[in-house]
């Protein structure tokens, strides 16, 4: 396989099959083979499984997709033995993108496959692409757009490069957003002091880095992840795309509560990022 492949883990629910759509489109853009992996209980046949899924990935467009099932062995290694089974895939492919979905209204970390998500972010260091329960869908690509949002830390800013790198190899446009609150104060006699020249000297950096022209827009509003999700639907085949906490895995994102509400609401996808220690992992 000459190019990394676009792994997804899915299990029996449709929720979890939503997130072969972004990576179809991904896989199309990038010239990548998508790869499909399943967890399936000690007695369910394994072929039945593989037959279901084969059916699946050809109705959503993927006729190509290779397709791994496991057995769970969790009564022999414990309750997490499929989630180790499907990182050890995972971190075997560190190239590899990852595209899975969330459960409909628990909390981030809470994905469709137990605690595996979390256990990516937390331990690879690479971004994970999230669908939530109000993925819609209408998100049928191409990927346009990566929106990547902002807060004005420097672990934020860690997002930045994986986006770009993303963006480049897709063709799409980059964007840097902020949310700030309607009082925020703007019009200062300091133009780099301004509020908006955070996002606006950020954007030039990329562009002399990365040799990309990123468009970059400060929003206002007094619910952030309101703003974030009502920007991206202004945007045909965007991907909303942010970091999580040093500590707490993707169960509190760097904008807390905000980027929570932004994986479970949002219409597309949601590409998110834990940093390794000592690249921003444990900044606040």
């Amino acid at each position: 396989m000459n190019n990394p492949p676009i792994i997804v883990p899915v299990d029996w629910t449709e929720r979890s099959l939503r997130a072969l759509t972004p990576a179809r489109v991904l896989a199309g853009q990038l010239g990548y083979e998508v790869q499909v992996l399943s967890i399936i209980p000690t007695d369910e046949p394994e072929d039945e499984r593989r037959a279901e899924l084969e059916q699946e990935v050809g109705q959503r467009g993927i006729p190509d997709a290779q397709i791994s099932v496991f057995r769970d062995t969790s009564t022999m290694e414990g309750v997490r033995g499929a989630d180790r089974r499907l990182l050890e895939v995972i971190e075997s492919t560190p190239s590899a993108l990852v595209c899975m979905s969330t459960h409909a209204r628990r909390a981030a970390a809470e994905i469709v496959l137990g605690s595996v998500a979390s256990d990516v972010l937390r331990n690879s260091g690479r971004p994970v692409i999230l669908v939530g329960p109000r993925f819609s869908a209408d998100w049928t690509g191409p990927l346009n757009s990566i929106v990547v949002c902002l807060d004005g830390s420097a672990m934020s800013e860690e997002m930045i490069g994986p986006a770009a790198q993303l963006a480049t190899v897709a063709d799409a446009e980059l964007s840097l957003i902020q949310v700030l609150p309607p009082s925020a104060v703007h019009d200062v006699v300091r133009p780099d002091a301004s509020k908006t020249a955070y996002v606006e000297r950020l954007a030039a950096k990329v562009a002399e880095q990365h040799e990309l022209s990123p468009k970059w827009e400060v929003l206002r509003g007094d619910n952030p992840a309101r703003a974030i999700t009502e920007y991206a639907t202004t945007l045909p085949g965007a991907m909303l795309a942010m970091t999580t906490h040093g500590r707490s895995g993707l169960s509190r994102l760097i904008l807390g509560s905000v980027a929570r509400a932004v994986v479970h609401d949002a219409h597309c996808p949601v590409m998110a990022l834990h940093p390794r220690d000592g690249a921003g992992g444990d900044r606040r």
